[in-house]
């Protein structure tokens, strides 16, 4: 009985340093900021940020990402854009040939889960993407989403 206590206690502080973790902002440290840009360096691109201008939480994650990007040599332009979507997309215009960019796009989701900032590819529609423009074709864009909900306990 004692020891299926403490296997339960255990299991209850796991859950709950899980919990706090998914309450944190997202933010990228020194360390995981020197790994992006290391992982990056050898291939600068131009690429769009998107971010929700009025999320501050968004904005600074956003800020960290474009930082470690900037360090690595990308050309970063930042462009406010408005979302329901959640966590980090990698992509382009729906209208883009994503051919020609499914190979930078694949190598900052590596990096970027390597980082510790797990993203998604996807491709975004140029006149809804919720920015005062249209996104160009064949521009690479990556978008700081809202934050993703939290995982219920099982």
């Amino acid at each position: 009985d004692a020891a299926e206590s403490k296997k339960e206690a255990e299991s209850e502080r796991l859950a709950r340093v899980q919990l706090q973790k998914e309450l944190q902002p997202r933010r990228l440290t020194g360390e995981q900021k020197k790994k992006l840009t290391a992982l990056l360096i050898d291939q600068p691109v131009p690429i769009g940020m998107l971010y929700i201008p009025f999320c501050g939480e968004c904005s600074d994650f956003a800020n960290d990402i474009g930082d470690a990007l900037n360090k690595a040599g990308w050309k970063t332009v930042f462009i406010p854009a408005s979302t329901w979507e959640h966590g980090v997309e990698i992509g382009t215009a729906k209208e883009s040939d994503m051919t020609l960019l499914m190979p930078v796009m694949q190598k900052l989701k590596n990096a970027l889960l390597v980082a510790g900032a797990p993203s998604r590819i996807s491709s975004f529609d140029r006149k809804n993407r919720g920015t005062a423009t249209e996104l160009e074709k064949n521009v690479l864009y990556l978008a700081v989403d809202n934050k993703p909900d939290i995982t219920p306990a099982p």
